[in-house]
């Protein structure tokens, strides 16, 4: 899900200006370990690009509510550190991904020994 969920963010941030680092968490939560790594420091790379995309291209038509208002979509984004460019984190997801790989192994070990015990049970 990583290409999918970062060219979804792309749209929301090009489209709704939603932003990058709210965005992978909303993912990371309706899917826990996605955007990771490379695609997460993308998304944040590509923030303002898009939003100066969305700024340049019209409104499409299903952005209106029919009385020619908008979605009520921000106008800004707050920037908590006050700079320029990528935000940064407190707290980095650096190993996230090494992290929910070995967790995985070590659940299908876990699982793997007590049906073996079970077989040896049996027999």
């Amino acid at each position: 899900l990583g290409r999918t969920v970062t060219l979804m963010g792309l749209y929301a941030m090009k489209h709704f200006r939603f932003p990058a680092r709210a965005f992978i968490g909303w993912s990371r939560i309706c899917r826990p370990g996605s955007v990771l790594g490379p695609q997460q420091r993308y998304l944040c790379e590509m923030q303002e690009e898009m939003f100066t995309l969305g700024r340049l291209e019209p409104n499409p038509t299903y952005m209106s509510t029919g009385s020619g208002d908008s979605l009520g979509t921000p106008t800004s984004v707050s920037n908590p550190t006050g700079r320029q460019g990528i935000f940064e984190e407190p707290f980095t997801d650096i190993g996230q991904g090494e992290r929910l790989c070995a967790a995985r192994r070590h659940h299908h070990l876990k699982k793997a020994k007590s049906l073996t015990r079970l077989v040896k049970e049996d027999s």
